[in-house]
């Protein structure tokens, strides 16, 4: 069969496989180099509960409503030994980000029954779709988070754009939203120390007793 990620209005189909792909492509590019497999992996990774024959009941409406975000998340989970960026990333697509409790949670487990299937199907269609390695954010905490966060709007800007365009073509060679473009380039600075971002960071870093007063000026 083939599996769908989502139908148009006017009836055109657009492949699971091909959005994925695209948007893992879209972050992937968008981020910097340092984070760039995360956001790959975030990106394949997004809609895996997608790949579950009750979602595509759902999709053709013959079912319940069902959800998609968590079985990505719990595969990064499943092949991590703690919470990794990408099950944080994935988790919150629709929502928002959730926190470590939640991931770890029963109910979290429960919404996402049926991941390592939908797992199995991916593999079917998309080459190389689990790593042997998971790549994750190695940073401080602080600075983990701000990168989590970065890389949460890639994905929900990247996921956006394949979903506004024809299907099942590629995607047309133009620019993500001028907001994401400006995340990446927070994101860059910010870990390089370069720019106004980095530049502050490094500022309040070195004057730890005084980092309240660092702030951007007018």
């Amino acid at each position: 069969m083939d599996f769908l990620a989502r139908i148009t209005e006017d009836k055109r189909k657009q492949l699971l496989s091909t959005h994925l792909l695209q948007v893992a492509k879209k972050c992937s590019t968008t981020a910097s180099d340092t984070f760039q497999d995360v956001a790959y992996y975030a990106g394949l990774w997004h809609d895996l509960g997608k790949y579950r024959q009750e979602w595509q009941k759902y999709l053709l409406g013959d079912g319940k409503r069902e959800y998609h975000a968590p079985h990505g998340a719990m595969l990064a989970l499943r092949n991590s030994d703690k919470v990794p960026a990408i099950a944080y990333i994935i988790a919150g697509h629709h929502t928002g980000l959730h926190d470590k409790a939640h991931l770890e949670s029963r109910d979290f487990e429960q919404y996402a029954q049926g991941w390592g299937q939908a797992v199995e199907a991916a593999k079917q269609e998309i080459p190389d779709f689990v790593p042997e390695k998971l790549p994750d954010i190695n940073l401080a905490y602080n600075r983990r988070e701000f990168a989590i966060r970065m890389l949460f709007s890639v994905l929900v800007d990247a996921d956006r754009f394949s979903r506004s365009k024809s299907f099942p073509e590629p995607l047309p060679a133009v620019h993500l939203s001028l907001g994401t473009q400006f995340v990446a380039i927070l994101l860059e600075s910010a870990f390089q120390g370069t720019g106004v971002v980095g530049g502050l960071r490094v500022q309040c870093k070195r004057s730890r007793s005084s980092a309240p007063k660092c702030r951007l000026k007018p």
